[in-house]
């Protein structure tokens, strides 16, 4: 039979050729019989305690750089979260500023757009009164496409577009951008001890092995 990994107070650099010796033992198991089954459980048994002993031995470093971790990240917060609340104040006044700057943008493109349309219709006018054409009223129209830029610049900041969405009906919503709620099927079926009967989920009872060390 294999080899059973067994744990007493090792030295941590021991730790690897017990644990290559447990993978090793693990790939070779084979169960053919009730003996080899309690064989192997024991063989997990020690595995398990392989892992525990080194968890708690690491435990006081790990909990140790998670402190000063917690540490840090507080005085980081402490110094920024009064900066961050400025930042999104000035944010949201920038942004209003250059949205209105924007706004009387397009407004001066279109009047100037109209201006250059009435012009031309002027001249498409003078022209057929000038000829006695009147088939000259029939030309179209091109206005060349008129582009001024927003005055609103300033060094580092600039715009991108963000595209957004509402959810207005989520009863029109196509089936393919619905996500299905694992987590809650999850509570329900495990609440009722998988007795539940939920249309298009496939519900059953299983065995799940738990080894104590």
């Amino acid at each position: 039979m294999n080899e059973l990994v067994t744990v007493a107070e090792i030295d941590i650099s021991a730790a690897t050729p017990k644990i290559n010796n447990f993978v090793l033992c693990a790939k070779s198991t084979t169960i053919e019989d009730d003996e080899h089954y309690r064989s192997a459980s024991e063989l997990l048994r020690g595995g398990k305690r392989l892992r525990k002993y080194i968890e708690e031995f690491y435990k006081p470093t790990k909990d140790a750089l998670n402190d000063a971790k917690n540490k840090l990240m507080q005085a980081i917060k402490a110094h920024t979260a009064l900066l961050a609340e400025g930042e999104k104040i000035l944010i949201v006044k920038i942004s209003e500023y250059h949205a209105q700057k924007e706004k009387e943008r397009r407004e001066r493109e279109r009047k100037l757009q109209e201006e250059m349309k009435k012009k031309q219709e002027d001249a498409l006018l003078e022209e057929a009164e000038r000829t006695q054409d009147e088939s000259i009223l029939d030309r179209q129209i091109i206005t060349p496409a008129i582009k001024i830029e927003n005055s609103a610049k300033a060094e580092g900041v600039s715009y991108r577009d963000v595209y957004c969405y509402e959810i207005v009906d989520p009863e029109l919503i196509p089936r393919e951008y619905l996500m299905v709620d694992d987590k809650k099927i999850g509570q329900i079926v495990r609440a009722t001890k998988a007795t539940i009967n939920i249309p298009g989920v496939k519900v059953w009872k299983d065995k799940s092995t738990v080894i104590r060390t």
